[in-house]
């Protein structure tokens, strides 16, 4: 009975509103009826919004689908953010529900190995539609702006921002790159910020294949480029430009070899996905080059190595086209990428020299004789004193890695310089950061391939003091204004030498330069740096790990590791007067937080009396900067 009066009741309140709403009509409200009516139906009509808006998503890409996450802020007061991860294909979802729209999204992370953050907004009406996150609407969203869109996002009220601002952005974009589009068979009716694509080298992602947009902060103008044809057009946010680019039939014959050498990645990782082929496999010899050289590494010696590991899950993916290296433009055989090495939930940039041979496009390596590659690095050291039970930070330290090693003899034979295999090399590396006369790095001259590092053979700096020499291990440590003087993206030049067999440095009158490479730095050192950046050492405590390292035994250890980042290894070191032993662990999972080693009793004859033993746990963070967390107790 309860129940059928309410609903009476009910019914006669919404007969009533109808009433009211249709005798406001045909005879005229009071001012005060009209603005109770409008307030009820507005927030009907938001209630109705707010039911429905459920997600702002669609695709981060530039050139290949961004791994990394997206930020999403809105405009409460004050604003709330989100974050999530994006998908391997480049696919993002936010949930919006109880958020305020317009809405800022940024996505950070990497593209074809090259590090990125872009913008995108939204409006009202975009929620539950496709907003995309790519240099274009980047672009987009810096023109509303009038200036640099991080700044916008971070510190501009974009609470007014609207569809019809968006809209006419976009249009004037859409203009100036239509033989672009047209290119890669789009029409001028494509929304560059809403149409729904794939980061597949086809439609708008083959656009994008083509397009390479930067950035100069100081002056608040954007370079667009046609990567193809070397064309340009200018952006400046503060007014609105017309100038058209410039493409021609090149264009178009380059997006279609793009996605043909996308496909022989794609079949290269197929071999690895279920199994691990052998190093002799028929598909992999006819996807890659009878001259491939990597790392110094011929064909044969990267295949064998690559099979020999237990890499079930394999890949190459996120592959994005080098500027100005497709060629000949109208014909291409040759090109050079970037791209992603993964496996599970870590990955490592590589480049990779692609050769037209009978039709059939070939992986040819990344032609350098030598491992060559530079890295962001960061390391914390804590120490254990036993005499007064504490521990204390013994150094935080950040700066530039670079990896290095002897050129392979099938390295010199690429280069027709097998004859010098008997010398000795030095490298000398320049860029920002660096000293002006750059590093200096020698070979250890003890076997080939070895890894570059001090000697003692040679003088303690070359050409003066303008160029120091590393001291020890493959890391430059840099002070802070140093590392402020890096961007992401920072280009250094090595020149690897053969001293000619003087054995000085000094003497380089008969010196031979071997090869000179330039590296991209794809994510900056670190600025900031605490402690809170590394693993947090849990296990083993002090007393007993002691007490293992001098007699044996199990030693398990344990750690907590800070968010977003993955394990690579955990090395546990002993040291005396007279030598040193080492173990580590390597075939952790990326989220482990414990490990148990098997140590032998210590043997001073051998060694000398135990003065210290250490625990390193090696991590790498969202953006692959390799960190290291030292643990030590001196005796």
């Amino acid at each position: 009975m309860k129940l059928k009066k309410m609903l009476m009741v009910l019914a006669l309140g919404i007969f009533a509103c109808s009433v009211l709403s249709a005798a406001g009509l045909r005879f005229g409200m009071t001012g005060a009826v009209k603005q109770k009516v409008k307030e009820l139906d507005k927030k009907v009509r938001e209630k109705k919004v707010a039911a429905a808006a459920i997600t702002v998503s669609g695709t981060a890409a530039a050139g290949a689908p961004i791994i990394g996450t997206v930020t999403l802020k809105d405009s409460a007061t004050p604003f709330n953010t989100k974050t999530v991860t994006i998908a391997a294909d480049g696919k993002y979802s936010v949930d919006v529900t109880g958020l305020t729209a317009p809405f800022m999204l940024r996505a950070d992370g990497t593209a074809g190995g090259r590090s990125c953050s872009l913008y995108s907004a939204a409006a009202s009406a975009d929620v539950n539609g496709t907003i995309n996150i790519t240099p274009l609407t980047d672009l987009i969203v810096a023109n509303i702006a009038m200036g640099i869109v991080s700044n916008y996002f971070a510190t501009g009220d974009f609470s007014a921002l609207t569809t019809a601002e968006l809209n006419t952005q976009e249009n004037a974009l859409q203009a100036r790159l239509q033989p672009i589009l047209a290119a890669a068979g789009l029409g001028d009716s494509i929304d560059l910020l809403r149409v729904s694509f794939a980061a597949d080298h086809t439609d708008l992602d083959a656009a994008l294949d083509a397009l390479r947009v930067t950035v100069d902060t100081m002056t608040a103008i954007a370079t667009i480029t046609n990567i193809i044809d070397n064309q340009q057009i200018t952006d400046a946010f503060n007014s609105q430009e017309t100038s058209v680019i410039v493409t021609s039939s090149n264009t178009t014959t380059a997006m279609t070899e793009i996605t043909k050498i996308a496909v022989v990645f794609d079949d290269f990782s197929a071999r690895f996905a279920t199994s691990m082929p052998a190093y002799n496999d028929a598909t992999l010899l006819v996807l890659t080059h009878s001259n491939f050289m990597n790392n110094g590494q011929d064909r044969g010696a990267w295949l064998s190595e690559l099979t020999s590991q237990n890499y079930v899950g394999f890949k190459l993916i996120n592959i994005t086209l080098v500027p100005g290296s497709l060629t000949p433009a109208s014909a291409p055989t040759t090109a050079k990428v970037t791209f992603l090495k993964t496996l599970g939930v870590q990955s490592q940039a590589g480049d990779m020299v692609m050769i037209k041979d009978g039709g059939q496009w070939k992986m040819a390596g990344d032609k350098t004789i030598s491992e060559v590659d530079v890295r962001s690095f960061a390391e914390m050291s804590l120490l254990y004193s036993p005499s007064s039970g504490t521990w204390s930070t013994g150094s935080l330290t950040s700066g530039i890695s670079f990896s290095l090693r002897d050129p392979t003899p099938a390295g010199l034979s690429s280069i027709g310089a097998s004859t010098l295999t008997v010398s000795n090399y030095y490298a000398v590396v320049t860029g920002s950061g660096l000293p002006t006369g750059g590093l200096l790095y020698v070979s250890k001259f003890q076997n080939p391939g070895g890894e570059f590092a001090a000697s003692t053979i040679a003088p303690a700096n070359y050409i003066g003091t303008a160029t120091p020499q590393i001291s020890y291990g493959a890391d430059y440590t840099m002070t802070y204004q140093e590392r402020e003087n890096i961007l992401d993206g920072s280009v250094y030049t090595i020149k690897l030498w053969n001293d000619g067999g003087t054995w000085d440095l000094n003497a380089t009158g008969n010196d031979v330069l071997l090869a000179t490479y330039t590296k991209t730095l794809d994510k900056r050192p670190y600025l900031g740096l605490s402690t809170a950046n590394f693993p947090t050492l849990t296990a083993p405590i002090p007393g007993y790990w002691t007490s293992v390292s001098n007699i044996g035994g199990n030693l398990g250890i344990a750690w907590t590791l800070p968010t977003g980042v993955s394990l690579n290894q955990v090395k546990y070191e002993r040291w005396g007067a007279s030598g040193s032993t080492q173990m580590s662990v390597d075939d952790l999972s990326p989220t482990a937080t414990s490990a148990t080693l098997a140590v032998d009793a210590w043997e001073p004859l051998g060694y000398g009396t135990l003065g210290g033993t250490g625990i390193t746990i090696y991590i790498s963070d969202s953006d692959n900067r390799p960190l290291r967390g030292g643990y030590a107790i001196w005796y």
